[in-house]
Parts: structure tokens; C-alpha cells; sequence
């Protein structure tokens, strides 16, 4: 008879970790990750940013973009906004150039140790 019982009560705790699983799994459901995560992309600019800012994967994303066309436009135009912002830092570094550092060839010459350097053009 306690074998019986016991087996009882482990079949109820494992009950209960599914249901708690289970409850888990439609919270996370429940939240919609899609507005913070278009938000994060027109911020960023870059899918991998904004899933990590939205805690979501990129096949996720790429799932809902293709299942939900709501989503999908939604997407598009985050896009837009970028490529706009883009082309926009493009033009401004192009008129005013970039006081930023460089990872030119030539800055990677002038940090080179003498020796290695060539004597004619660097």
C-alpha cells in the first residue's frame, strides 16, 4: 500500500509542474514582445539588437513576420525608418565627416610597429 501512495503523490507533483509549466509557457505567450521589439530595431537598427532587447530569437521574430502580416507591415516600416536613418548618418559623416576612430587600413598602418612598416609609403 505505501508503494501505491507514494506512487500517487509523485504523479501529483508531476502534475502540478506541468499545469506550473504550462501557466509559464501562456504568461510568456501572453506578452507581446512585437512593440518593444520594433521599437528596439527603429532605435538600433539591427535584428540581433532588438531581440536581445526584447528577449525573443531571430527565427521567432522571422516566424511571426512571416505567419502575421499585421507584424509583417509593422516590419516593413521599422525598416523604412532605418534605412532612413542610415542613409541620413551617410550624409551627414559625407558633409561633416566622422571624428570617430577608424579601423582604416591607413590607421592600422600608422599603429604598426616601425619595424614592420614599409619604408616608401607608410
Amino acid at each position: 500500500m505505501p508503494r501505491g501512495r507514494e506512487t500517487s503523490a509523485t504523479s501529483q507533483r508531476a502534475g502540478a509542474r506541468v499545469k506550473a509549466a504550462a501557466k509559464t509557457r501562456k504568461t510568456r505567450a501572453a506578452k507581446d514582445w512585437a512593440p518593444a521589439w520594433l521599437e528596439a530595431f527603429r532605435e538600433r537598427g539591427l535584428i540581433i539588437a532588438a531581440c536581445l532587447a526584447a528577449d525573443v530569437s531571430r527565427a521567432t521574430v522571422w516566424r511571426r513576420r512571416q505567419a502575421d502580416e499585421d507584424f509583417a507591415v509593422a516590419f516593413a516600416e521599422a525598416e523604412r525608418d532605418v534605412l532612413a536613418m542610415l542613409e541620413d548618418e551617410a550624409v551627414r559623416r559625407a558633409l561633416h565627416g566622422w571624428s570617430g576612430r577608424s579601423l582604416s587600413a591607413a590607421s592600422a598602418r600608422s599603429s604598426a610597429p616601425t619595424a614592420t612598416r614599409c619604408s616608401r609609403c607608410c
